[in-house]
């Protein structure tokens, strides 16, 4: 198995990859993991260290970043994660993609509904950088509760709601 400190340069700090691999380990083998915002693979590769068998999406608008190494169970889409649309309830989805506030907002309308576990942002705690203040504006202005979402505990940056049972 890959030591997660050997995974491509990222935003992600050691914590939140422990964390993201967890998470996928948390679930069943025939899970489904979807990942916005891709770049150079890290989280992908988090994600399936965590889960062997569990199908994982990544999804980007340019995929000629991604240095990992794609499985049978692991597929790349190059699209627009603001309108594209699949098949099938999502168990994780992690968003680090478009960090405007209209682009988390556009992933939160399009992929909520397909989610029966946990939604995550990355660089939630991050609105210090110029670039990340749309993340937790989003973020903050979604009314979680009506939507049937509780938060959870995460580390750092990160921020994360699982659908209440």
């Amino acid at each position: 198995m890959i030591d997660l400190s050997k995974l491509p340069a990222t935003a992600l700090t050691m914590d939140e990859r422990e964390w993201l691999r967890d998470q996928a380990a948390a679930l069943p083998a025939d899970a489904l993991i979807v990942h916005i915002g891709v770049c150079r693979g890290a989280s992908v590769m988090c994600s399936r260290m965590g889960n062997e068998n569990a199908a994982i999406i990544g999804i980007d608008l340019k995929l000629h970043k991604f240095e990992g190494e794609q499985d049978a169970m692991t597929a790349l889409v190059e699209v627009d994660s603001h309108s594209y649309r699949m098949d099938g309830l999502v168990d994780f989805l992690f968003i680090d993609g478009d960090h405007s506030e209209e682009g988390v907002t556009a992933d939160i309308e399009n992929w909520l509904p397909s989610v029966v576990g946990v939604v995550a942002f990355h660089d939630y705690g991050n609105s210090h950088l110029r670039w990340c203040v749309g993340v937790k504006a989003a973020v903050d202005k979604f009314d979680w509760a009506a939507a049937g979402f509780e938060q959870i505990d995460t580390p750092d940056s990160t921020r994360a709601y699982r659908r209440a049972e």
